[in-house]
């Protein structure tokens, strides 16, 4: 448990309490530790209530990190030229396209950051990673 995320088991009941000054704001580590804790909620067959509550006294919590999620974006960004290249390159191709017609342009071939994503090492390291539940291990190439 992370000082985030402070649990308390009172009986068949768990409180959890997301304490991340100033706004409770929830970033990747946060969120991950919480799915650690209300899975063991799940399977914990003495306990029959969670209660998630919010440290302070101003409000629950803010939502997601922005400035948490902007880095993380970041990162993808620099460590993923191909897919961003690949996106940019088909957003300006097929921008001014029906949906249907761009969907068809870019399964035509001729979008080459396109097909040098789709020949790529990391073609299908995104949904692998989301199907391993761990982060992507992107190589750029």
């Amino acid at each position: 448990m992370t000082e985030a995320v402070q649990t308390r088991v009172d009986g068949a009941v768990i409180e959890v309490t997301l304490d991340r000054p100033r706004a409770n704001a929830i970033d990747a580590e946060t969120s991950r530790e919480l799915g650690r804790v209300f899975a063991d909620f799940r399977d914990d067959p003495d306990l029959r209530v969670a209660i998630l509550t919010g440290a302070g006294d101003r409000f629950f919590s803010a939502g997601w990190d922005l400035r948490a999620a902007a880095e993380g974006a970041g990162r993808i960004v620099s460590a993923a030229p191909l897919a961003v290249g690949a996106a940019m390159a088909v957003a300006r191709l097929t921008g001014h396209l029906p949906l249907q017609e761009a969907f068809g342009a870019m399964r035509s071939g001729g979008l080459e950051a396109y097909e040098q994503m789709l020949a790529s090492e990391d073609s299908d390291e995104g949904p692998r990673a989301f199907t391993e539940k761990r982060e992507p291990a992107w190589k750029g190439r």
